[in-house]
């Protein structure tokens, strides 16, 4: 591919992704949940967008943990992620729930194929 927007036309037509209201601070808690660490730091890539969004690989250690999780420590999970991340932003628990499930679904199948996680963080 040549353009950016050829890569996002790729990413948006083909790639597994998952959408929501998620800033840096959030993902890196995920670490400190997952890991019981605060380590997991996403690292800005050298990419991204026109307007400044950037693109961050996520942890592997990260991922691997989140993948191999099952449905009722993932739940469980949402709970502790709520408490150390959105306890004041009126985000539903629920909500918080089906995006770690979802990117569970994404980390485990990052796995398999032995691929990273990226996460687009727009400025808009």
């Amino acid at each position: 591919m040549r353009f950016l927007g050829e890569v996002l036309d790729h990413i948006e037509k083909i790639e597994p992704k998952l959408g929501g209201n998620v800033d840096i601070g959030a993902i890196s808690s995920l670490s400190k949940v997952f890991l019981q660490l605060n380590r997991g730091l996403p690292k800005q890539t050298e990419y991204g967008l026109a307007d400044g969004s950037p693109f961050y690989l996520l942890d592997a250690e990260v991922c691997k943990k989140i993948a191999a999780a099952e449905h009722e420590q993932i739940l469980n999970a949402s709970v502790i992620w709520d408490e150390e991340s959105w306890r004041e932003t009126g985000v539903n628990r629920m909500d918080l729930a089906g995006f770690l499930l979802d990117l569970a679904a994404l980390c485990n199948a990052a796995q398999a194929k032995n691929a990273d996680v990226y996460a687009l963080l727009s400025k808009q």
